[in-house]
């Protein structure tokens, strides 16, 4: 009858120890996995701000030879006008 006993404890033990185990183990996957999800959302907000960077560029590098995009460069880059033209520097303070 001892054996029995101590046979049954024993499994109730081990039955207890992998359900605790399993728990245990089912929790931290679900952590894993949430902070997995918000990576993959971060990397793909990332992907498309690039995208659209990468897109942006080839626009500009697409139009870098024409003479629009050259004088629109001086004007902005070195405040540089045409003949008979005036630039107004508006200081707003």
């Amino acid at each position: 009858m001892r054996v029995i006993f101590k046979n049954k404890l024993l499994l109730t033990f081990i039955v207890i120890g992998l359900i605790i185990f399993v728990a245990y183990t089912k929790i931290n996957q679900q952590l894993e996995m949430e902070k997995l999800s918000e990576d993959k959302a971060r990397l793909e907000a990332d992907i498309n701000r690039l995208e659209l960077l990468k897109k942006n560029l080839e626009e500009e590098l697409r139009n870098v030879d024409s003479k629009e995009f050259v004088e629109e460069y001086a004007r902005k880059k070195f405040r540089m006008v045409k003949e008979n033209e005036m630039i107004f520097i508006i200081n707003e303070n």
